[in-house]
């Protein structure tokens, strides 16, 4: 008894319980947080190769962002808000700031403004904000980050963008259209390189077949004709009115 007393209470033995305590904790909480199990999550962090047929361009386009969001962050950034010209909107809140979660990289574009962000400082899941750069409210450097607007939408799960006020330069509709395009654009640039790359992988695979080499050729140009003129992807734009296709 006295052995097994001993053998129990080793740290060997109790690093293996805490262990598997935590690996029963983080799959009963990775739908939560990830949004998927963990062994998703798990498989999904392995590095992409050219020659798998699963390759997910929203899911490569969102691990970039957020690099280059956390790059680009400045050291006192911390808080994502909004503030509504409107003052009836979160009247009651501190301010009239709407506090839409903690900024963990900030990167500014002439032409658009990219933020990731979660919902509290202990979450692990991120999230990212898109904004015109001219509804900035305040410094980018800042401790607070604060743009214009009532509320945010939401595009494919994991992009945001805020809605402005009643009182604001932009319309409900403009919004939309211009959030969806800029999506759109990105998108499509990753794309349009994954399909170079992938096309300069098969070069060199079939480079002892001129056979194969030539097939190979014809099959890119297809797709990429195919994709110039909108064949192969879904009209996104057609869900909002007043929206065109590039």
């Amino acid at each position: 008894m006295a052995d097994i007393s001993s053998f129990l209470s080793s740290p060997f033995v109790i690093f293996i319980i805490v262990l598997i305590v935590f690996w029963v904790v983080l799959r009963m909480i990775s739908k939560e947080v990830f949004g998927r199990p963990i062994g998703e999550v798990i498989l999904s962090r392995r590095k992409v190769h050219f020659r798998d047929l699963d390759v997910d361009p929203h899911l490569i386009l969102y691990r970039q962002l957020i690099r280059a969001a956390k790059f680009s962050r400045g050291s006192f950034v911390r808080a994502l808000y909004l503030r509504p010209l409107d003052r009836s909107f979160y009247s009651t809140e501190t301010y009239g700031l709407k506090r839409i979660g903690y900024i963990v990289g900030m990167a500014t574009f002439p032409s658009v403004h990219i933020i990731a962000f979660k919902r509290a400082w202990w979450r692990i899941r991120k999230f990212i904000f898109i904004s015109p750069p001219d509804l900035l409210r305040g410094g980018t450097s800042s401790r607070n980050i604060i743009y214009e607007g009532i509320s945010v939408n939401l595009i494919n799960f994991d992009w945001f963008y805020p809605m402005p006020s009643p009182k604001g330069k932009y319309t409900e509709q403009w919004m939309h259209i211009w959030a969806l395009r800029t999506y759109d654009t990105h998108i499509k640039i990753l794309e349009k390189a994954m399909l170079s790359d992938r096309a300069l992988y098969l070069m060199w695979k079939a480079s002892d077949d001129p056979t194969e080499v030539r097939m190979a050729m014809q099959g890119i140009a297809g797709v990429a004709q195919a994709t110039e003129q909108g064949e192969d992807t879904a009209p996104a734009q057609s869900a909002v009115p007043g929206a065109t296709q590039e």
